[in-house]
This record gives structure tokens, sequence and C-alpha cells, in this order.
């Protein structure tokens, strides 16, 4: 039987200094993660905005004028919680990019990596982003 242990909580601002968010340095090669933003007090789902006067879930905003194919992932909504496995502060896919969402399960590939996290919206876009999403990150043990 796997259970889960904690690797940290992390909070996302959806302004980063750079493109991500650092996570976790390093996670092994191979590992299950489970990453999640869990709702706040009083089962409150957490908002952050990615444009002026525009909030939206970790899930994202499916319903933004922003198109897609101009975001960091355009397998999420605008607004959505994505992660990076690999890479760097500043690139905007030079590792492997994934959709966390509220939830995801993923798993490390081949090699050791840093997990980077942030708001799926344009690279010319963060600056007018506002809020922050704390993250549980969990990793399985067998």
């Amino acid at each position: 039987m796997s259970q889960w242990v904690s690797v940290g909580d992390v909070d996302v601002t959806a302004r980063p200094r750079g493109l991500w968010t650092v996570a976790c340095d390093l996670l092994t090669a191979g590992a299950v993660l489970r990453i999640s933003v869990p709702n706040l007090a009083g089962s409150e789902i957490p908002m952050w905005s990615y444009a002026d006067g525009t909030e939206c879930p970790p899930d994202g905003d499916p319903m933004s004028l922003i198109g897609r194919a101009r975001c960091l992932c355009d397998k999420a909504p605008v607004g959505a919680l994505i992660g990076k496995l690999g890479g760097s502060t500043a690139g905007a896919a030079d590792g492997a990019v994934f959709v966390v969402g509220s939830s995801c399960i993923v798993k490390v590939g081949d090699d050791d990596a840093p997990l980077y996290l942030t708001i799926n919206d344009e690279e010319s876009g963060m600056s007018n982003n506002q809020g922050s999403l704390k993250v549980k990150i969990e990793q399985r043990l067998t």
C-alpha cells in the first residue's frame, strides 16, 4: 500500500519574477507527485487574476478572450495553474510543461528535475496579474 507524504507547500504568485515559481529544487527521477490547491477556510475556492479585474480559480477561465495558443500552455485555459518539470524560471517551455488546475498527479521523468509552477498566461501579460495560490505538493511512497 502506498501513502502520500508532504514535500511542502508553496505560494505561487500570479506575477512571478521570471515566468515560473520554483516549487521544489530537485525531485527524484520516477517520483509520483500529487499537486493540489486546497479550498480556503469555509470551502471558499481560491482565486487569482490573469488580468485587471478578471479573477479565476486554479482551473482557469475557459471563457477568456485571450487565446490559449498565445499562453505558456496551449492545453490549459487562461489563468489555470500549470507546472513544468525541468528547465528554468525564465524559460517558457524548456522543460516538460503540464496542466495542474485544482489537482493533478504527475510522474517525474527519467532524470531528476526541479518543479516549477505558474499561471497560464501570455509571456508579456504577467505584469497585470494579481494574487497567489497556496499549493500543496505530495509524493507517493511505496
